[in-house]
């Protein structure tokens, strides 16, 4: 049986369409795989709702997830943040990982590579991750085009999978935020 959490409204100053999936492919591009799944068809339950985001799960992965959003000129804060559950065989670290970037959507510059996560030691358990932009990154992004773009690479042996769920990107003018996310890992069972 799964423990349920309560999610509040998301905020008006959320940039992403479709952060917590249950809209299925809506807002996203997918490449490599089908990426964004039902509950019947993830190797581990999302972390609510009835969607997530699966990334590698089988050998010589290279998925890439992502949307393009459009950041204001006026943001002083911003932050990215996300649910996210790892598996894996492996033992040595660098093999299969999880990035999440900002990119130019034109040429894949990177404005800011926001973060990365080892499949060693997996998580077994659903675990929040959260990166605050700090002033260069802002300073990268506002008032452009940007695009949010998931990756995860693996080798060709010990498959790794990364589930991700409940994703936000958002902004504000001022520093007095809050986490509008559920802030205790639940676990499956």
């Amino acid at each position: 049986m799964m423990t349920s959490h309560s999610q509040a409204a998301i905020p008006d100053d959320e940039l992403l369409v479709n952060g917590d999936f249950e809209l299925y492919h809506v807002g996203w591009t997918e490449t490599g795989t089908v990426i964004i799944r039902p509950t019947g068809s993830l190797p581990r339950p999302p972390y609510s709702g009835v969607y997530a985001a699966w990334l590698g799960g089988y050998n010589d992965a290279d998925d890439e997830m992502f949307q393009n959003v459009d950041v204001p000129a006026n943001i002083n804060f911003a932050k990215l943040h996300l649910w996210y559950w790892s598996f894996t065989p492996e033992t040595a670290y660098t093999v299969d990982y999880f990035t999440l970037q900002l990119v130019n959507p034109v040429n894949g510059s990177h404005y800011v590579d926001a973060i990365t996560l080892d499949a060693v030691p997996p998580t077994n358990q659903y675990q929040p991750h959260t990166y605050i932009l700090n002033s260069a990154d802002l300073d990268a992004i506002r008032g452009k085009t940007v695009r949010v773009l998931f990756r995860v690479y693996t080798d060709a042996r010990l498959t790794s999978s990364f589930v991700v769920d409940d994703v936000s990107f958002d902004f504000g003018s001022d520093l007095s935020r809050h986490l509008y996310l559920p802030t205790t890992p639940r676990t499956a069972h």
